[in-house]
Parts: structure tokens; sequence; C-alpha cells
């Protein structure tokens, strides 16, 4: 298996506190290492307000999961999603009641990614052209500017592929959900 598959189970199965500890420490040791806060005289003010927002971005992101997971009809229903739409096959035995809704949820935001995606990153590419012509950091710019091109089509290529198979996983459980007659009178 591997290491993203690995950590996508443990994303999708972890407790809140464990998620939210995680996003604590990824969030405020980012923050940290980006600001160079080592280097300044009184580093201290700067820790407690990246620790402050680390606490406010983990609550907020933890809150979201919570909620995705009671959508989707809790943490195992999440996690048995996730991993069929990472492999385009559905288990055998599913509660449509619940997959569909999710799956045709998923599709239709996969959709609007897929068109959207290249042009927030085409527009954060925009914004390292004007900063190359305007002579700001110019290998920085450019730098930035090769790497939002290059990741706005490899994101076009991944939504269109994970987009085919929840599209697969939505089909083989709509195919499997027998139809109740409708009763005549």
């Amino acid at each position: 298996m591997l290491v993203a598959n690995r950590f996508s189970e443990w994303r999708d199965r972890s407790s809140l506190p464990a998620t939210f500890a995680f996003l604590f420490v990824v969030f405020t040791a980012g923050q940290l290492l980006i600001s160079g806060f080592w280097s300044r005289g009184n580093w201290v003010p700067a820790a407690i307000g990246y620790g402050i927002g680390g606490v406010v971005y983990a609550a907020m992101l933890t809150g979201i999961i919570a909620w995705r997971r009671r959508r989707s009809g809790g943490a195992d229903t999440t996690a048995a999603i996730n991993r069929a739409c990472r492999t385009g096959h559905a288990p055998a035995e599913v509660d449509a009641a619940i997959w569909l809704p999710e799956l045709a949820r998923r599709v239709s935001n996969l959709e609007r990614d897929r068109i959207l995606g290249p042009v927030v990153f085409g527009c954060f590419a925009a914004v390292g052209v004007v900063l190359v012509v305007l002579g700001e950091s110019v290998w920085v710019s450019l730098g930035l500017t090769i790497f939002f091109v290059a990741f706005g089509v490899y994101y076009w290529f991944a939504r269109r592929r994970i987009l085919t198979r929840t599209a697969s996983v939505l089909e083989q459980v709509d195919t499997r959900t027998p139809v109740e007659p409708h009763p005549t009178y």
C-alpha cells in the first residue's frame, strides 16, 4: 500500500482529537518555519500568535471533518466511500440511501473543481507573470509561475481521473439499488 493511501486511511478513520492535534502541529510548525521566527530578536509573541492561529485553524477544519463524517454516515462509511472513490470499485454491500447522495455530491463537486481549479492556479500564475514583468525577485516569481501552471495542469488531470472513478462507483451503486415498483390502485 502506498504511503498516501496509508495516510488517507488514517485520516479517514482517526479520532477527532487526533485529527485536531495533527492539524494544529502541521499548521503551527509550517507557519513558524515559513516566518523564520528564530531570526527575530523576540520570537515568543510570534510563536504564541501562531499557536493561537493553529488552534483556530485546527478547530475549524476538525469541525468541517466532523460535519462531513456525520453527513456521510460516520467515520467507517466515509472511509469506505473514500476507498471506493480511490479504487473505482464499490464494496459488495453498501447502504444506497447514504452512498448515492454522497457520491452524487462528490461527482458534482469534482465536475466543478475540474473547471475552477485550473482557473485559480491560472490566476496565481498570472500574478507571478506580473511580478516577473515588474522585476520583483524575478527567479522566485518565474519559479512560482511555472509551479502554478504545472500544478494547474496536474490538478486538471487528477480531477478527471478521480471523477471517472467516482462516477464509476456511483454507477455501480446505482445499478445495484433495486427499484421499487409504484403501487397501482
